[in-house]
């Protein structure tokens, strides 16, 4: 019996691991102010490129005019509730996962300029994140190191730069910017 949970242990981490590899101090955000106000507040941030948190409209709906702003909304966007969890797909697109206590998880696949390129669950699954979604899936590690676990209705969420006109199901992201879930 110990060996089995072993074994089960050894390949939950390979898992884990697959998932967060791409999260190294070795990984960029396109956007390098972004790297440098993670740096700075002590954290490396959980994505590459525009995926996980190195999406810029996580932060004023990516709109800032000076370094010293940004590093602002990062640090709004870090005191948010959301946890981020992400991995990258063979074809260059990444699986983007949210949850916020306010809505619980939503899923889209966002292509490698961060816009998104299926929303939902079912999208997601269609466009290469089947084995990411479902009562069967392995989940997304976020950004706190847990799991994000994605049903397979889970609805899709889309960015916005007016918070203050969102309807529905939203939470603020930093400055104006926001996620409404659909």
């Amino acid at each position: 019996m110990k060996t089995k949970t072993t074994l089960f242990t050894a390949v939950g981490l390979l898992i884990a691991f697959s998932f967060t590899a791409g999260q190294t101090a070795h990984a960029q955000c396109r956007d390098p102010w972004i790297n440098q106000a993670y740096r700075e507040l002590g954290k490396t941030p959980a994505g590459q490129g525009e995926a996980g948190q190195c999406n810029i409209k996580f932060y004023n709906n990516g709109t800032w005019g000076s370094y010293p702003e940004l590093k602002r909304y990062v640090q709004e966007f870090q005191s948010c509730g959301i946890t981020v969890g992400h991995a990258m797909l063979p074809n260059g697109h990444s699986v983007m996962a949210i949850k916020a206590p306010s809505f619980g998880t939503a899923v889209n696949v966002l292509d490698a300029a961060g816009n998104i390129f299926a929303e939902g669950a079912a999208k997601a699954a269609a466009a290469g994140a089947s084995k990411l979604i479902g009562n069967d899936s392995v989940g997304l590690v976020g950004n706190d190191g847990a799991s994000i676990m994605v049903d397979q209705n889970a609805p899709g969420f889309i960015f916005s730069g007016n918070f203050g006109t969102l309807s529905g199901r939203r939470i603020k992201t930093s400055g104006r910017g926001g996620i409404r879930v659909r």
